[in-house]
């Protein structure tokens, strides 16, 4: 049986917080009620990633498990890379199961492992709900000051991939110039 290695949080957390080689977040500071060395709940987010919610100030932080084990582990991440799980499986943020790779890399082993069935492309959303007028609409709605929330529910979307299109990370070939009032 393997030991638990600890490690200081790096970054803002420092001092606050630890993260060890198997996943698990504890908190390191004592304050108003707070227990030292009690491990954390891990929730999941929407795309199935543990996280855990920190405290720092009053304010509280939403951060990714295997961010954190990667950053206290193999140091801080390259611009651009990504924080791999070698098994592909999102829960598993051992250590041994982590690495940093290049968004390249992340998407082959995501293919290899039948994660991904073809590369992923920002032009046109997976789903394709929306034709391509509609698309120069939702820009044209927000232009006009039209909360992303209600285009949302018009179209039947969520409110994130309003967001895309408005930014052209999506349909960026519906491309919507603000008119002149």
């Amino acid at each position: 049986m393997d030991l638990e290695i600890w490690r200081d949080c790096c970054g803002k957390w420092f001092g606050y917080y630890q993260v060890s080689d198997f996943g698990r977040v504890r908190n390191k500071a004592l304050g108003r009620g707070r227990v030292a060395n009690r491990v954390l709940f891990q929730s999941q987010d929407n795309k199935g990633y543990p996280q855990v919610y920190l405290y720092k100030g009053g304010k509280q932080t939403t951060v990714k498990v295997h961010r954190l084990v990667a950053e206290s582990f193999l140091g801080v991440r390259e611009d651009g890379y990504h924080v791999d799980h070698v098994d592909g499986i999102k829960t598993n943020n051992q250590l041994e199961n982590l690495e940093l790779v290049s968004p390249k890399e992340n998407s082959l082993r995501a293919r290899r492992l039948g994660l991904q069935t073809k590369p992923y492309s920002k032009t046109k959303p997976k789903g394709k709900k929306l034709t391509f007028k509609q698309a120069q609409d939702i820009r044209s709605l927000a232009s006009y000051g039209v909360s992303r929330k209600i285009i949302a529910e018009q179209y039947g979307i969520h409110r994130m991939t309003v967001g895309e299109i408005i930014r052209e990370e999506i349909w960026k070939e519906a491309t919507h110039k603000k008119p002149d009032r």
